[in-house]
């Protein structure tokens, strides 16, 4: 999917600040690293450790494949929208659009667009000014969170120039009454990625607990994962059965 304008500046600068920041320092919620063996060897269905194929296939954004996508923008009285194939808005550009008919606030924003509350379950995670002389731009971006968990790829960018909301743009997974705990260890993970993988050794802390996106007939799901990665490819876990849901890779060709 090709997004033009802010909203293709935004999802690259999404994703490059993703890749500083994967990693993930606090005590393992549920099991000690030092008993994986001894969990995967009791509790573990036969062949977890064998798997070599995935339930979904990823993509380069770094989620499971769905029929879902952005449409592109059209005109819509003032406004160009972007909807998916399901109806729903991913974007707004409100360039062509007079003050009055642009929302004040990144919160009337939300609220206006994707329901009352939505704003509470984003964090504003990167903040950037620009002032050319002439003009004075700012551009927020936002990151989706439940229960202190990252939502995977769900995220957002509002764009000021001169006090005047020029665009916004948000990928919101509603998720409602979901367990954000994981049924094994970080350190389980990682001997399933090697194991996928076929790695001898894996060095680096790169395991990160996450709620991801997967296909539920035409739109999508949350689902409790893991994601590990060695440089640039990566494999995300399903945190409850062990299972590999998709591949991922961070190789953009930049």
């Amino acid at each position: 999917m090709k997004k033009n304008g802010f909203l293709w500046i935004c999802a690259l600068l999404l994703m490059t600040a993703g890749l500083s920041g994967c990693s993930r320092d606090d005590d393992d919620p549920v099991f000690d690293d030092r008993l994986y063996k001894e969990l995967l060897k009791e509790d573990f269905p036969e062949g977890l450790l064998n798997q070599t194929t995935t339930e979904f296939t990823g993509n380069e954004w770094g989620f499971a494949n769905a029929p879902l996508w952005g449409q592109g923008y059209i005109q819509e009285g003032n406004l160009k929208v972007m909807r998916n194939s399901l109806g729903a808005i991913e974007a707004v550009d409100f360039t062509g659009a007079p003050a009055e008919e642009r929302p004040k606030t990144v919160s009337e924003f939300y609220e206006r667009y994707f329901g009352e509350g939505v704003i509470d379950y984003f964090r504003c995670i990167q903040h950037t000014e620009w002032d050319s002389g002439m003009h004075f731009e700012t551009h927020d971006y936002y990151q989706q969170y439940y229960k202190d968990v990252i939502v995977k790829t769900s995220s957002g960018c509002i764009s000021f120039i001169d006090d005047l909301m020029v665009g916004g743009s948000c990928d919101y997974l509603p998720i409602k009454d979901f367990d954000v705990t994981p049924s094994f260890s970080k350190g389980v993970a990682i001997e399933i990625f090697k194991s996928f993988m076929k790695l001898d050794d894996y060095d680096e802390n790169r395991c990160e607990l996450q709620i991801v996106r997967v296909p539920e007939g035409e739109s999508f799901g949350p689902r409790l994962a893991y994601e590990v990665r060695n440089g640039l490819e990566g494999l995300v876990i399903d945190a409850r059965s062990g299972r590999a849901l998709y591949r991922t890779s961070y190789d953009w060709g930049l």
